[in-house]
């Protein structure tokens, strides 16, 4: 058989986010962001992250982070605040050798008000 005009193309792509939020009563990524000011960048490890934040809802690489040879945890929480969503979101970049070397923390609707 002959296909003329049949143009094809290869795309090469992999995962470099994903994420998972809930609020279900057993099974949410709520997280305390009043822990996150415990995070020190050079010293705190993953394990650590983990014993304060609980297992991440998300991870990521470069280039949603900065970071080019390491890795994001992402702990995303969202709930309605009447007829707004609310959400909460913390991100510690790990480096190579397991230290953070960023968080941040950021919010959107009424959180905290």
């Amino acid at each position: 058989e002959h296909l003329t005009g049949l143009n094809l193309r290869v795309l090469h792509f992999r995962f470099e986010a994903a994420q998972y939020i809930a609020n279900l009563r057993d099974n949410h990524t709520d997280f305390d962001e009043h822990k996150i000011k415990q995070i020190e960048r050079g010293k705190t490890t993953e394990a650590q992250i983990r014993q304060l934040l609980g297992t991440p809802s998300g991870q990521a690489i470069y280039p949603v982070i900065k970071q080019t040879d390491g890795y994001g945890l992402t702990y995303q929480y969202a709930e309605m605040h009447g007829f707004t969503q609310s959400t909460k979101r913390a991100r510690a970049v790990i480096d190579a050798s397991g230290l953070v070397v960023d968080v941040e923390y950021t919010t959107q609707g009424n959180w905290g008000r």
